[in-house]
């Protein structure tokens, strides 16, 4: 049904569709299922504000972030704790690496990038394509580079035994 509503609506690739397109894609299949869609392309999508981002939101307020730009290089505890992810979760994409940060890391992304789901999902995209400077290794690269890097058990013990062997080579 997918395939006839892009057709109709003479949209090529749906995966590369436009906002509108994804728009008028979903009215027709609304129109010929009776299923109606949760609009999140513009405006309100009359979802209730998740919680933990309120209470994560007021936190930030209080302690008087609302009155400050947040750092160019964005917060170190929230970059330290992607990297992490990465590293305890051998073989994650950039999907899952989002959906732990934000499930995991709700207060510090609420606190960084605000409570606007569209403008953290932009942001932590933004991340995924950042460089990090791993103090451990002395190493520095991209956090997707970093996943590509993590992408098997076996690749995480080469890492840790590799940072192990850096701690030890310092000490001398």
């Amino acid at each position: 049904m997918v395939a006839e509503a892009t057709r109709a609506n003479h949209v090529a690739d749906l995966s590369h569709a436009t906002i509108g397109e994804t728009l008028l894609v979903a009215q027709y299949l609304e129109q010929k299922t009776g299923i109606p869609f949760i609009r999140m392309d513009q405006g309100s999508p009359g979802l209730p504000a998740n919680r933990h981002g309120v209470e994560a939101e007021k936190r930030a307020l209080d302690s008087g972030i609302g009155s400050q730009y947040p750092a160019a290089a964005g917060v170190k505890e929230l970059k330290d704790a992607a990297f992490e992810v990465l590293l305890e979760n051998a073989g994650s994409d950039k999907c899952d690496w989002r959906d732990m940060l934000i499930c995991g890391y709700a207060s510090e992304l609420t606190e960084a990038y605000g409570s606007d789901q569209a403008e953290v999902y932009a942001m932590i995209d933004e991340l995924w394509e950042s460089p990090y400077y791993d103090e451990r290794s002395g190493l520095e690269y991209d956090y997707h580079e970093w996943a590509e890097a993590f992408a098997t058990d076996a690749a995480v013990q080469m890492y840790h035994d590799f940072t192990c062997q850096m701690e030890k080579l310092m000490k001398k």
